[in-house]
């Protein structure tokens, strides 16, 4: 009786085996993709947005940039024309104190 025991857990333990895992085993989703596959799609998604968004954010800053290189360059040619009428101020106060003396 003790051998027949182990001839039937001899085969009948791989056989309950093998159906436990199967029925562990995840089943593929209605797309026929297996979980990897999902989340590899996923991913490239979420990294094709990404990318969008920082090219969004990338335009963004080049246009505030540029305004700010614009602003900049007129207050230097304010700053620029200030000087220069500054100096020919000076110019014309010392040829008026040259014809003095």
């Amino acid at each position: 009786m003790e051998i027949m025991q182990n001839k039937f857990a001899v085969v009948v333990l791989p056989l309950v085996l093998a159906g436990a895992l199967t029925a562990c085993q995840k089943q593929e989703s209605a797309t026929g993709q297996g979980p990897a596959e999902q989340a590899g799609k996923t991913l490239d998604s979420a990294a094709s947005k990404a990318g969008t968004e920082l090219n969004k954010a990338g335009e963004a800053i080049g246009q505030t940039m540029e305004k700010a290189a614009e602003k900049t360059g007129q207050a230097m040619e304010k700053a620029g024309e200030q000087v220069q009428s500054t100096a020919q101020e000076s110019k014309a106060e010392a040829e008026a104190e040259q014809k003095k003396q």
